[in-house]
């Protein structure tokens, strides 16, 4: 049954946040992980990043305000700081989830036990072929499956049986001039038996308890409406949001339409050294470069993004030739864009997302800075001996040597020279770039069930574009994201934008 645009207005929240440690469903690992106490924190190492995101605190912002501005893509953007402004977090604590970690059988077992998921484990075929290290249950909806992902976190992916629910469609006549004709569609109902917030949360309560969650250690957000209702789950780590979420949803008649979450525990790492103020602020001004700075941050794993009005276009793909000074018809060609100040009023400690080229990935300390509208900018607080970027693929082709043609007699002039196919190298033809079609099936799911299923299929997803703006984004190459627009509430891809 197709579900109308609800829209934020007629979404119900509530936010329980308790502060303390987490306590996660054990896959494999270190009692000391999750601590944050010095005596069993593992010791830190220097960081290769290969791929960074934002801050772990951005979806909060995003869900308590719905009207804010971001910086564009191109211009100057001054920082400055406001009077009285705080001193720096002390946070130093990471965390890492080291590549080569695996989820046990036994875990898998426990965890479709707990959610009621029948049939056993059955392996997968890691993350360089289909992305999994075990299933439970058929792969084709005919009764609830489970999947969890090869990646570090042990990313699990629950569903409904899908396969046995059966879409009705109903198209209105027209006449010749396209006039409507007969009966009007009927307007859609909403199912029976959706639970309420009170109930919602109840229910995550429970299945927090279940899963081996202490629901004292987390900051619990619910949603509903008459539609549906669904919870987000952000563990604490020492007090901070860890942006590795877990995820409820619930239909009708109060059934689990789909879970997930995260089977592995990060190891505890510090403490890290931590830049002063005038670094923290030099890497915020470097708007666009590796270290970030973006506003809100980046989307990571679980994050829930603001709807965003039906119709609105998808930003097309960047030419990185084109100067956008002097394509842009707002700039006019020689001058400069105008410049934005930030008054900067606070400062929080935060998380700052980011993988090694192994795979691993971790959570570093970070300094979340505030405006005096709530918008945060996130960079990382560890210090240059910490982190370096690692180095970019050299991905030009090589030039071959290419003997020049044997002359010939040119032909008649009534006949047209032709070229063979063969000489034309296949470099040299441009290629339009597209999504690739396994994420198709991603269009008109809600973001946390296309964020798990992308997941599933080895992608990472990026919201580009939020209530009619483009987002400020990190220009980095990530080969397995693609870029989606949410159009209300759900996301629409935004072909060959990675």
């Amino acid at each position: 049954m197709p579900v109308p645009d609800v829209g934020t207005d007629m979404r119900k929240l509530v936010t329980i946040t308790v502060v303390g440690s987490l306590l996660a469903l054990a896959a494999c690992g270190d009692d000391s992980a999750s601590t944050g106490d010095d005596a069993g924190l593992a010791p830190p190492r220097p960081i290769e990043v290969a791929g960074s995101g934002g801050g772990a605190t951005a979806g909060r912002v995003a869900a308590e305000s719905a009207d804010m501005s971001v910086m564009p893509w191109f211009g100057n953007v001054e920082y400055v700081l406001g009077p009285d402004f705080p001193a720096l977090p002390t946070s130093s604590t990471g965390y890492e989830y080291p590549a080569g970690v695996t989820v046990t059988e036994e875990a898998v077992r426990e965890l479709a036990a707990a959610l009621g998921i029948e049939g056993e484990p059955v392996p997968g075929q890691g993350a360089d072929i289909d992305g999994l290290a075990w299933r439970v249950g058929p792969d084709d909806g005919s009764a609830p499956s489970l999947t969890v992902s090869a990646d570090t976190q042990g990313s699990w992916y629950a569903s409904s049986a899908w396969g046995r629910d059966v879409a009705v469609g109903c198209a209105q006549a027209v006449d010749e001039e396209g006039n409507p004709v007969g009966e009007p569609c009927p307007e859609p109902e909403p199912p029976v038996g959706v639970p309420t917030q009170a109930e919602a949360t109840e229910l995550a309560t429970e299945l927090l308890t279940a899963l081996g969650l202490d629901p004292a250690t987390v900051e619990l957000e619910v949603y509903a409406d008459e539609w549906s209702a669904s919870a987000t789950v952000w563990p604490l780590l020492d007090g901070l949001r860890s942006p590795v979420a877990w995820g409820f949803g619930w239909g009708g008649d109060a059934v689990l339409q789909w879970a997930n979450g995260a089977l592995n525990d990060p190891i505890a790492t510090g403490p890290f050294t931590l830049v002063d103020l005038d670094t923290a602020l030099t890497r915020l001004d470097e708007q666009g470069g590796w270290w970030g700075g973006i506003a809100r941050g980046g989307l990571a794993g679980g994050i829930e993004p603001m709807p965003l009005d039906a119709g609105v276009p998808e930003p097309a793909p960047i030419d990185p030739a084109v100067d956008p000074a002097v394509s842009d018809p707002a700039v006019e060609p020689g001058s400069e864009p105008e410049t934005i100040t930030v008054t900067l009023v606070g400062v929080e400690a935060d998380l700052w997302w980011a993988w090694e080229p192994d795979g691993s990935v971790w959570l570093l300390p970070a300094y979340r800075f505030l405006d005096a509208d709530g918008i945060g900018y996130t960079v990382p607080a560890v210090t240059d001996e910490y982190v370096t970027q690692a180095p970019v693929p050299d991905t030009t082709v090589p030039a071959t040597d290419v003997p020049p043609p044997a002359e010939t007699t040119a032909p008649p002039a009534s006949t047209p020279p032709t070229v063979p196919a063969e000489t034309v190298p296949a470099a040299s033809v441009p290629t339009e770039p597209t999504v690739p079609a396994e994420l198709d099936a991603l269009v008109g799911l809600e973001v946390e069930a296309a964020t798990a299923a992308a997941t599933e299929l080895g992608y990472e997803l990026r919201v580009a574009r939020l209530d009619g703006e483009d987002l400020a984004l990190t220009m980095d190459f990530v080969e397995n994201r693609a870029n989606v627009a949410v159009e209300g509430g759900l996301p629409k891809l935004a072909p060959g934008d990675r």
